[in-house]
């Protein structure tokens, strides 16, 4: 598996197809989420020139996504679960970035090589997006994730703080949290831990 990191105007169209197929697949149709999925490409307005996107490739398949989004521009946070912010919330806009439509195929992996592909797919999506944020210089990454993920994440040892209580949206019981960069790479991620009912029951997240 390899980590690919690319910009919403990247060259590589096949990558960028690649990844919106697979976010159809997990969002629209394993998770029947209400987002706009046309002819199994699944985008929003966040799919910018300026998003930056994480991805995991095995085989040439995308196997694993997530964008960054600068708070300097539109977020869904702010822009569409802003009510799932406490009003003291923490978040400075300018050493935070907005992770979302973070996913991984974990059916595709189990199938092709076991549970370990899922497990080590975790793992180095999680990694590598920690390490983008270092590298950037960021703070925090702020996302929105269901409590399933949030679990995940506290059991790959991943430090997470919540920014406001839990809130049923659609099927998803909805939080808002925090990862601390700085903590995030002091506590090496445990995704050995990770058994295969918790990686195939968690796959996905806004």
């Amino acid at each position: 598996m390899e980590v690919r990191v690319i910009t919403g105007q990247s060259e590589n169209t096949e990558l960028l197809t690649k990844m919106y197929q697979l976010r159809a697949k997990i969002f629209s149709k394993r998770l029947g989420w209400s987002v706009n999925a046309d002819h199994g490409i699944e985008r929003d307005e966040f799919d910018t020139f300026k998003a930056r996107y994480i991805l995991v490739t095995s085989d040439k398949h995308v196997v694993g996504c997530a964008r960054f989004l600068d708070f300097s521009q539109s977020t869904m946070v702010a822009s569409h679960f802003a009510d799932l912010l406490d009003s003291s919330a923490p978040i400075c806009t300018r050493a935070a970035v907005e992770s979302s439509r973070f996913c991984i195929d974990t059916e595709a992996l189990r199938f092709k090589s076991g549970d370990a592909s899922g497990r080590k797919a975790t793992g180095l999506l999680i990694s590598a997006m920690i390490g983008w944020a270092a590298l950037h210089r960021y703070k925090a990454i702020v996302t929105v994730t269901d409590v399933g993920i949030e679990r995940l994440l506290r059991r790959l040892n991943v430090p997470f703080e919540r920014l406001g209580r839990p809130r049923r949206i659609e099927q998803t019981m909805a939080v808002v949290g925090q990862v601390d960069i700085a903590a995030a790479q002091a506590h090496p991620i445990k995704a050995a831990a990770l058994d295969a009912r918790a990686i195939g029951s968690v796959s996905a997240s806004a």
